[in-house]
C-alpha cells in the first residue's frame, strides 16, 4: 500500500477536524476563541471527542460484504488474487485492494512516483452525524473568508495554540489554511442522499442516510475512468447495507 493511500482516511480526518471552526464559526468572537481553545490534545482525542458529539448513532459498516473479490475484479478488470488487501477495524474503518502497475506520478517538485492500481471503500476515522445541509457545505461549497479569518484568530488565540513551539503553530496554520482554500468538489447526482467527487485524490464523499461513506478508485490517469468505478462501488455499496 502507498503512502498517500494509507494516511488518506487520517488526513481527510484532520481536516475534517480543524474545520469544525470554519463550520460552526458563531459571529461571537469569544466562542471561536472558546472553542479554539477546547482542541483535543492529540488526534486520536480528536476523533473520540468528535465521535461522541454525534447526535445519532453512526453505524461501523461490515465493508467485506459491500467490496467483495469478485466486486474487485468486475469494477477493475484485475484479478483480486494478485491484488494487496488490506482490512482495518480501527481506528480507520477501511477496505483496499492494491494492484501493482507501471503507472507513476508527478509531484510538483517533479520527482516522478510509482503508484498502486487501487480500489477502496471506509468510514471517515471522525463518524459524526451529518446532514444533507452540512455535507454540502463541507464538500461542495468555498468556505467564507470572513469565516477563515475569524477561525484563524481563534486558533491563535486559543492557550494551547500559544504554548506550541513555533514550528507546530506554523503547521497548524498551514493545515487550518490549506484545508480553507481548497477548491470545491464536484457534485455527483443520484448516489446518496448527496455525493461529492474530489479529482485531486480520485475519492467519492457520499452521504448515507445521516453519515458518510468514502470510496476510492485510481485504475488509470483519466479521472472520469476513476470517477465512474467510484461511483458504481458506492451504488453498489448502498444497495447491500
Amino acid at each position: 500500500m502507498k503512502f498517500r493511500t494509507l494516511i488518506r482516511p487520517f488526513t481527510l480526518s484532520g481536516l475534517t477536524l480543524l474545520f469544525v471552526a470554519l463550520a460552526g464559526c458563531s459571529d461571537n468572537a469569544q466562542d471561536t476563541t472558546q472553542t479554539a481553545a477546547a482542541m483535543p490534545r492529540s488526534a486520536a482525542d480528536a476523533v473520540e471527542q468528535a465521535n461522541a458529539r454525534s447526535e445519532k448513532a453512526v453505524p461501523i459498516l461490515d465493508l467485506d460484504p459491500l467490496l467483495t473479490p469478485a466486486d474487485a475484479a468486475r469494477l477493475t478488470g484485475l484479478d483480486p488474487q494478485k491484488a494487496k488487501r488490506n482490512r482495518l477495524d480501527k481506528p480507520v474503518n477501511s477496505l483496499h485492494y492494491a494492484w501493482s502497475s507501471s503507472r507513476k506520478r508527478q509531484l510538483p517538485t517533479g520527482l516522478r512516483l510509482p503508484v498502486d492500481d487501487e480500489i477502496q471503500i471506509f468510514q471517515p476515522a471522525v463518524r459524526v452525524s451529518t446532514t444533507e445541509e452540512d455535507f454540502r457545505r463541507q464538500h461542495l461549497k468555498a468556505p467564507d473568508p470572513a469565516a477563515v479569518q475569524q477561525a484563524l484568530e481563534g486558533l491563535r488565540a486559543s492557550r494551547r495554540y500559544q504554548g506550541m513551539p513555533r514550528d507546530q503553530q506554523e503547521m497548524a496554520e498551514k493545515m487550518l489554511m490549506g484545508a480553507a482554500n481548497r477548491p470545491p468538489m464536484q457534485a455527483v447526482e443520484g448516489v446518496g442522499k448527496a455525493a461529492a467527487w474530489d479529482s485531486r485524490t480520485s475519492t467519492l464523499y457520499v452521504l448515507v442516510d445521516h453519515y458518510v461513506m468514502v470510496t476510492m478508485a485510481s485504475l488509470a490517469d483519466d479521472d472520469q475512468r476513476n470517477r465512474s468505478v467510484a461511483i458504481e462501488l458506492a451504488q453498489s455499496a448502498i444497495d447491500r447495507l
